[in-house]
């Protein structure tokens, strides 16, 4: 069992995973971040949502005390 902190991403316009199966994996973690970015396909962390994906992440990082 995974005990550490795990984020996980989700979009809501990904034909590839489906936003539903990342809400469900989140919920398998007891310390899961859950993020769904609302008009991002499966290349969030290109284009136009990287920089949201990434604001997410360094969010995390700097909440779970993961940053240097």
């Amino acid at each position: 069992m995974i005990t550490t902190p795990v984020i996980v991403f989700g979009c809501s316009q990904d034909r590839a995973v489906h936003p539903a199966i990342a809400r469900n994996m989140a919920a398998l973690y007891p310390q899961s971040t859950h993020v769904e970015l609302e008009g991002s396909d499966h290349l969030m962390i290109i284009g136009r949502y990287a920089a949201v994906a990434m604001d997410h992440v360094d969010t995390w990082l700097s909440k779970n005390g993961l940053l240097p």
